[in-house]
């Protein structure tokens, strides 16, 4: 039998550790390090500055939106460990862009900024951290057009 609740919730989960032991998820890690280097890159090389973080609404999510000059950017993030895997824009699907535009409206219109220029931009995050090597994709997908 199960030795405790948290073990019973870990195995009906499917988690390798049973919640609130402080173990998490390898991927998560990379993914919040990853944000944090783009985040970084943004500020420091892109000069924009960060509006919001992990924006949710209508079943989509964008990671960072960040004001540039005028325009609002909205900007998907991908870490990967290397790029044997899948080069981390080509997991910007249609379906991922279709989600990150509607909760770009959303936003937009939540903050009454329909009026302003709009953008999407890919960060691609590679390796582990501290020596991520970061590229910058500006205007990676236009509503519509892939």
């Amino acid at each position: 039998m199960f030795r405790s609740l948290a073990t019973w919730l870990q195995r009906l989960l499917g988690l390798r550790h049973p919640p609130g032991t402080g173990a998490r998820d390898p991927r998560h890690v990379l993914g919040e390090a990853g944000e944090r280097a783009a985040e970084t890159h943004l500020i420091k090389q892109a000069r924009m500055k960060i509006l919001a973080r992990r924006f949710r609404a209508h079943g989509g999510e964008i990671d960072l939106i960040c004001g540039d000059g005028e325009s609002i950017v909205f900007v998907e993030v991908k870490a990967r460990r290397n790029e044997k895997f899948m080069d981390a824009i080509d997991a910007v699907t249609p379906e991922k862009q279709r989600r990150m535009i509607t909760a770009a409206n959303a936003y937009l219109a939540k903050h009454r900024l329909e009026s302003r220029p709009a953008r999407f931009d890919i960060v691609t995050v590679v390796g582990s951290a501290p020596d991520f090597r970061v590229h910058h994709t500006r205007d990676a997908f236009t509503p519509g057009v892939r």
